[in-house]
């Protein structure tokens, strides 16, 4: 089970490694994308998963 858990991690950000990439400084931010729509993978209530190619093609389409 472990395995299959390390294989979706691989590839995808933590919130705190997006924020870092986006250059946010508030995970408030975050979760307000995450209600707008930005993909992501709830792995439970805590953690949650983004693969960044998802998130940028995501935050494209936002600006149109």
């Amino acid at each position: 089970m472990i395995e299959n858990i390390n294989k979706v991690v691989n590839g995808y950000l933590t919130r705190s490694e997006l924020m870092k990439i986006l250059q946010v400084k508030s995970s408030t931010t975050i979760t307000t994308y995450i209600k707008q729509g930005m993909p992501c993978i709830k792995i439970n209530e805590r953690t949650i998963l983004f693969d960044l190619d998802e998130v940028v093609s995501w935050l494209k389409n936002k600006e149109r």
